[in-house]
């Protein structure tokens, strides 16, 4: 439930922006790509330190990345031209996948509870967050 949300918050960002942004001509495509990395990749990406990280969650936020990047670049699965997911992110728009950012993200929220120096943050309670919170499969 909590992905539908963030997706649907992600969904109405992007949506928010499609005439005045991504239907320009004016504006580049770096600057369109960090666009959206700032207002609708945040959306999706909201407290996902929270979250247990399954193959579902995945493919969901995945699934929605893909559809606006495809968006964004003027791609329509009825078109001519078929972009697979990997050139979509690899040569069309220098983006990483959404599994990527999610543990990457993640990765940092744990090293940063490690190094606070709180008496109740300690290195095993850290490892338990990680445990309870990641990476599965």
């Amino acid at each position: 439930m909590e992905i539908l949300r963030h997706t649907l918050s992600a969904h109405f960002a992007f949506h928010c922006l499609t005439d005045r942004i991504w239907g320009s001509n004016v504006s580049s495509s770096e600057t369109k790509l960090r666009l959206y990395n700032c207002m609708v990749v945040t959306h999706l990406k909201y407290a996902c330190q929270t979250w247990t990280l399954s193959s579902h969650i995945n493919d969901r936020l995945e699934v929605a990345h893909n559809c606006f990047l495809r968006k964004l670049k003027g791609v329509e699965f009825s078109s001519d031209l078929i972009i697979s997911t990997a050139d979509l992110h690899k040569f069309h728009l220098p983006t990483v996948p959404m599994a990527f950012s999610l543990a990457r993200q993640i990765a940092s929220f744990i090293g940063t509870m490690i190094r606070t120096r709180h008496p109740s943050n300690s290195v095993s309670a850290a490892l338990y967050m990680l445990s309870r919170s990641g990476f599965q499969r």
